[in-house]
């Protein structure tokens, strides 16, 4: 799906500005964040500067408008370096951004914040005197949720925002995930808001955590049970013997890799192979390929599902 970008879920990526600072675990490892260190341009954190991006970058967003018109089908695009409902950025700037996204109407930007509690007060503020269009038609509003206490702190406001503003769809990333997750005490009344997406994924990098192989499994069930379309990311860093190609699994054979098993509230790690028989841990084993021998497969199938857009 991706064209201009490396992310899976979006044809492009466009940031109006950079920066953010760290709310929860899911942003330990944060990849925008070790961007900005390589890059010199912001430093991360509370007090840490944003930094608008230039006119040039913004001229983007025109150029994939006006393909995705003449192709025929709306484009995708993510804000990948910032929060878009971030406390610390100047309201102009947003409004800004919004006047943008409402002039690129064959895009659909999918605004994904740790900070859905700010979604309505800021859309209505840069809105201006419309209180009506206050967030503009062509966007997906979503938030992250690693594992369940953050669920439970940021679906609630999500499905409350958009019961609000009607997004075009509303989403809910659980990436990296941390821990399993119950979205069943989310549903609502049929006429109520719901989720109509859920995108779940391991963490990559030098430092990622894994992912237990039940965790997204139980989403992609509980999604499959209510309609709700399901795309899997990735398993990241690490990931399960029946998932990897012949060579992963030849390196997992080998004892070439580490390999972590989950007991209940912690990993524990062993240097190589399936490491000692007598440990009881809860579940099966994951093993540290890399991203790209760890691979998508989830239950021997790709996910790649997106929301139907009536609007």
């Amino acid at each position: 799906m991706a064209e201009n970008s490396k992310i899976e879920w979006c044809d492009h990526t466009f940031s109006p500005w950079v920066g953010c600072q760290k709310v929860s675990p899911g942003c330990d490892h944060c990849y925008a964040e070790s961007w900005s260190k390589r890059s010199g341009l912001v430093v991360w954190g509370a007090h840490g500067k944003r930094q608008r991006t230039s006119e040039t970058t913004w001229t983007q967003l025109q150029k994939w408008d006006r393909q995705a018109a003449a192709s025929g089908k709306r484009a995708t695009v993510f804000p990948s370096l910032c929060d878009p409902f971030d406390n610390q950025v100047p309201p102009e700037w947003r409004a800004d951004y919004f006047a943008e996204i409402r002039a690129t109407p064959n895009l659909i930007h999918m605004l994904l914040t740790k900070r859905p509690q700010n979604i309505i007060g800021m859309c209505e503020a840069a809105s201006g005197s419309d209180a009506n269009r206050a967030l503009p038609p062509n966007v997906a509003l979503g938030a992250s949720a690693e594992d369940q206490d953050r669920a439970n702190q940021r679906i609630p406001e999500l499905l409350y925002a958009s019961a609000t503003l009607g997004p075009l769809w509303t989403f809910v990333s659980c990436e990296p995930l941390l821990g399993p997750i119950d979205l069943t005490r989310f549903d609502y009344a049929p006429s109520a808001p719901r989720i109509n997406q859920v995108i779940a994924g391991g963490e990559s990098g030098p430092q990622s955590r894994p992912m237990h192989p039940d965790w997204p499994l139980a989403l992609l069930r509980q999604c499959h049970s209510t309609g709700t379309a399901f795309f899997f990311k990735q398993w990241g860093e690490w990931g399960p013997d029946e998932g990897p190609p012949v060579g992963g699994r030849d390196r997992i054979m080998d004892g070439s890799v580490r390999c972590a098993v989950w007991g209940g509230r912690a990993w524990s790690y062993y240097a190589n192979g399936y490491g000692p028989a007598t440990d009881s841990g809860q579940g099966r084993w994951v093993y540290r390929l890399g991203k790209k021998a760890a691979g998508r497969l989830l239950n021997g199938s790709e996910w790649n599902e997106m929301p139907e857009v009536h609007k």
